[in-house]
């Protein structure tokens, strides 16, 4: 691999990572706001609906750093020649960075939203991971 491609792609990892990391901690966020907590045992709604709230509040915004992370990460690939040839499939990073927690608000989550978008979540992380993979074998020759 020729040094300015090396470098470039060790620009791509890094965005990469760091989108990466701001996905796991959103995910983490959403999983611990669908749980069943003691608030619902204890037939607390109003208590349980605070709790589902906090925990979806600071999800947000890890998905919102995750969203300016992936468009950094998405300018970085543009660096990155040919990465289509080594088989990454950039869709649902691209369709994720685009909007697809538009209008994504604690405020209007419920516990089956918040269900839906984990799974979201899990899926762009996913194919983040496998891209990370792609970039670091190319990277290793």
């Amino acid at each position: 691999m020729e040094e300015n491609m090396y470098w470039e792609s060790t620009e791509a990892i890094k965005a990469g990572e760091a989108a990466l990391k701001a996905l796991k901690v959103a995910k983490k966020k959403l999983e611990t706001a669908t749980e069943i907590t003691i608030w619902d045992k204890l037939h607390l709604k109003f208590m349980s609906a605070l709790f589902v709230k906090d925990k979806l509040k600071h999800a947000v915004a890890y998905v919102k750093q995750a969203k300016l992370d992936m468009c950094m990460f998405r300018k970085e690939l543009q660096d990155v020649s040919k990465l289509e040839e080594l088989g990454a499939d950039t869709k649902s990073l691209d369709e994720f960075a685009d909007g697809a927690f538009e209008g994504f608000s604690s405020d209007f989550l419920s516990r089956e939203r918040a269900a839906s978008a984990k799974k979201q979540v899990s899926e762009v992380t996913d194919s983040l991971e496998n891209i990370l993979q792609i970039l670091k074998n190319k990277q290793q020759g």
